[in-house]
């Protein structure tokens, strides 16, 4: 410090002096107001190396010519980049917004029964008090309001009664009794007809309903058939359809690209493998080596694909 032999005398002189220690004390008062942010910068330097040093080893970090480091975006110009990202961003969201009002209105909701569906009016009962006024007696009728209600109706089961005529010759009976051909049906005595069937088959592979299931639904209609019964009518429905499966089959395989859904399934390796023909093809070579491979090695099961 300066003692009180160096303040001059001269009022310019202590001006100039007392303008300058202001600028020092001003200097000195805000390094006194940085300090305590410094401080807390240096805290956290020495935390974040200490857990690079001593922290969990997934956060260690030990500085060295092989530690390569991520950037996380501490430097401008990743700051910078991030704001365009951020404001490109904002941009592209509030046009979808906007194209999305435009080109999807709301649609209204259509609350009428389909038109296809089968109707039958009923008129509403009107009781003998709304029939007759007190004052000028019995009230006409000039309108009605409509309203319409859906209704389901389970399915009903039928049984067709077929008749076969039995022809004769009267008085002679050498020659015989004459009936037409009798209907082939899916099972003996054609007990079933191909209505029940195409249930069944639309049950089954149409809504995923299993024979359990399916004796429920018929049962509701007044028939309890067994699982075996209906197992009978889908393997005779299956025989009668087998046609039309091999022409679509080899129609498939005239294309050159076929499509099909792949299931992985566990097949469970059997305990031995029949011996191959020597006229065997690729195909069930490969089988027979891949069986062969897995019981050698006494694997229990394989992962094995199912195409349809």
């Amino acid at each position: 410090m300066q003692d009180a032999s160096h303040i001059p005398t001269d009022p310019d002189a202590c001006r100039s002096l007392i303008v300058e220690q202001a600028r020092a004390l001003l200097e000195i008062q805000k390094s006194k107001e940085n300090l305590p942010k410094e401080n807390s910068e240096l805290k956290l330097q020495i935390d974040k190396l200490m857990k690079h040093l001593y922290g969990p080893k997934s956060e260690r970090n030990v500085e060295g010519p092989n530690q390569l480091h991520l950037n996380f975006g501490d430097d401008e110009q990743a700051q910078d980049a991030q704001a365009d990202a951020v404001a490109e961003a904002e941009r592209i969201v509030q046009e979808f917004i906007v194209r999305r009002e435009i080109t999807k209105p709301k649609k209204t909701r259509n609350e009428q029964l389909p038109e296809h569906l089968p109707r039958y009016e009923v008129i509403a009962p009107i009781a003998d008090a709304d029939k007759l006024c007190g004052t000028h007696g019995e009230r006409t009728i000039i309108g009605y309001d409509i309203t319409e209600t859906l209704e389901f109706e389970r399915p009903k089961l039928r049984v067709r009664v077929t008749k076969y005529p039995k022809l004769a010759c009267v008085n002679h009976s050498e020659c015989g009794i004459e009936q037409p051909e009798r209907t082939m049906g899916l099972v003996e005595g054609n007990r079933f007809d191909l209505s029940v069937a195409a249930e069944i088959i639309t049950g089954k592979y149409g809504f995923h309903l299993s024979f359990y299931r399916q004796q429920d639904w018929f049962a509701g209609s007044g028939w309890c058939p067994t699982r075996s019964t209906l197992l009978n009518i889908l393997v005779a429905s299956e025989f009668v359809l087998r046609p039309l499966a091999d022409y679509y089959r080899r129609l498939l395989m005239t294309t050159d690209v076929i499509g099909c859904d792949e299931t992985r399934v566990t097949l469970i390796t059997p305990a031995v493998v029949p011996n191959i023909a020597d006229d065997a093809s690729v195909r069930n070579r490969r089988r027979h080596e891949v069986l062969s491979e897995a019981i050698a090695k006494e694997r229990p099961g394989l992962n094995a694909r199912m195409w349809a």
